[in-house]
């Protein structure tokens, strides 16, 4: 049997405002938490998040930990989003900004009453891999706030619910307009593979007539003239996280933030991998 801190600590989340509740004996007084999600961290523990949150509304559990926590994708499926809400709407309340989706979440959507709080766009959850979350309490009046919180993970992204009561903190990644990548964006796009229409950064060579695209961490090549679609053969060792491509002559560089994780010498015929036929 996976312990309780194992299977219930995978709740991971917000934050409470108003009068204390008591926990197990324990008062928790009113506070506000900070929440922070990222693909990589050092968190003090691990906790696991299971199958049942794909079906229902579960305890979404938080800890309070300095050092935050890593979360083990136990759930057996690859995850594109989580919505929290919060048990006691008179009393609890969500802080969530615009870091609070991290490098884990392209889509950060909350009520307008702070009472629920949509993450969407997860990049690259898959099943069995291991994020970072911490969920503190910046005031450091509370050590715990236990099952205050539901949650449901999901496997795609859940519908908006009505704008009208709901804002949206981190944007969706905006594509490149048409004018600015090409005449052929639109017609390149319907050529990639199902799932990766979605493009978090490119960079385009007008000497060369190519376009470079990072999806989901996959880097393509498209030839405007012939209209060919290619993915990118990236060398290992090599740290996922892209957001930004630049050109270096005949090498293509791959940067997380300020980090260079990798780079693809033009170059090769090695480095391309086969065209992608059009669907």
């Amino acid at each position: 049997m996976v312990s309780d801190r194992l299977t219930n600590a995978g709740r991971l989340l917000l934050a409470l405002l108003g009068t204390g509740v008591c926990l197990g004996g324990q008062m928790v007084r009113a506070a506000e938490y900070k929440v922070e999600f990222n693909k990589t961290g050092n968190g003090s523990q691990e906790v696991q998040l299971i199958s049942d949150e794909l079906t229902q509304w579960w305890p979404w559990h938080t800890i309070n930990d300095a050092a935050g926590v890593d979360i083990y994708n136990g759930s057996g499926r690859n995850l594109a989003a989580v919505w929290i809400k919060v048990k006691d709407k008179k009393r609890d309340k969500f802080l969530v900004t615009t870091q609070s989706g991290g490098t884990l979440f392209g889509q950060v959507w909350r009520r307008t009453d702070h009472t629920e709080a949509l993450f969407l766009d997860a990049r690259d959850w898959t099943r069995d891999s291991v994020v970072w979350n911490r969920v503190n309490d910046t005031s450091g009046e509370t050590s715990t706030t236990d099952y205050i919180f539901e949650g449901r993970l999901f496997t795609a992204n859940p519908t908006i619910p009505d704008p009208k009561n709901w804002e949206r903190v981190v944007p969706p990644a905006t594509p490149p307009h048409e004018k600015q990548a090409g005449r052929g964006w639109a017609r390149m796009i319907k050529m990639f593979p199902a799932g990766f229409d979605r493009v978090t950064c490119y960079i385009k060579d007008e000497a060369g007539g190519r376009l470079f695209l990072a999806s989901r961490d996959i880097v393509f090549v498209y030839q405007e003239k012939a209209g060919e679609l290619k993915p990118l053969l990236v060398p290992v060792p090599y740290r996922k996280g892209i957001n930004r491509l630049a050109l270096q002559k005949a090498t293509l560089e791959l940067w997380a933030d300020e980090e260079k994780v990798a780079e693809i010498n033009l170059a090769d015929s090695k480095s391309y991998g086969p065209t992608i036929e059009p669907k």
